[in-house]
């Protein structure tokens, strides 16, 4: 059982706390000035995101090499982790 009051508790105590998480969006969300740092980082990250869409297009990936079938040794490795791990959950 729970207490008298309990549920009203738990519900201002979650209350609150989304009003806190709400003021923190807000103060993290408001426009501010730019420090060096963040438009270094701004910079970077563009220049890198178009580098990235330019070796995409011209260049394209190199194929993936063909997988071999698992070898029986690899399926018994695999059969043993597994194992191992499901006895560890229990």
């Amino acid at each position: 059982m729970s207490p008298p009051g309990g549920r009203a508790k738990g519900r201002i105590l979650i209350g609150l706390a989304l009003a806190i998480f709400a003021v923190a969006l807000a103060l993290a969300a408001r426009p501010h000035d730019e420090t060096n740092a963040e438009r270094i980082d701004r910079i970077t990250s563009e220049l890198a995101a178009g580098l990235a869409l330019v070796a995409g297009r011209f260049g394209g990936a190199p194929p993936a090499p063909d997988t071999a079938a698992p070898t029986a040794g690899a399926i018994a490795m695999l059969r043993d982790r597994v194992a191992r791990e499901e006895s560890a959950d229990t």
